[in-house]
């Protein structure tokens, strides 16, 4: 863990949908320090609202689901890259139609909870839709850190989305 002089000035923070692929995340976040496989309990990931950023397809979301553990990839970001990463998500007030709100959650990194933020989508559906490939692939590209258990059954739930 960080010490606590360090969160004056950076951020945990809990990727868990494409920007866990550090190729992805590094044109928006340039300067980041990548900890490692975090879990976020009693969550999971879901494709909740469609967007057109990556190709006509479903974007990732996390859903309260107890009893469920979410696998993401915890960075230690600089604090004043957060808006760039707001505005990757189109989180917050200067969007008309914001697609995602920055929340706060705990998350366990080697068995150690840990305070960070992530994103989470607003006016979500019913039902998922399905990713586009594109989308799909960066997500799975960015999994190499994560459990193969947890990896193999994402890329799962993605292709069976789309069929």
């Amino acid at each position: 863990m960080k010490n606590k002089q360090d969160t004056q000035y950076r951020s945990y923070y809990f990727a868990y949908g494409s920007c866990m692929n550090r190729s992805s995340f590094q044109g928006t976040v340039h300067e980041f320090e990548v900890l490692g496989r975090a879990e976020l309990m009693d969550y999971r990931v879901a494709f909740t609202r469609e967007s057109d950023k990556w190709g006509k397809g479903g974007i990732a979301d996390i859903l309260f689901t107890p009893d469920h553990i979410m696998e993401g990839i915890l960075y230690w970001i600089p604090n004043h890259l957060i808006p760039n990463l707001d505005r990757r998500e189109r989180a917050g007030a200067e969007f008309s139609n914001p697609m995602y709100k920055r929340i706060n959650v705990s998350v366990l990194f080697n068995s150690d909870p840990i305070e960070a933020f992530t994103y989470e989508v607003i006016n979500k559906e019913d039902s998922e839709i399905a990713p586009s490939e594109k989308y799909k692939n960066a997500i799975i590209g960015g999994t190499d850190l994560l459990s193969s258990k947890y990896a193999n059954n994402l890329k799962e739930h993605m292709i069976q989305l789309m069929k």
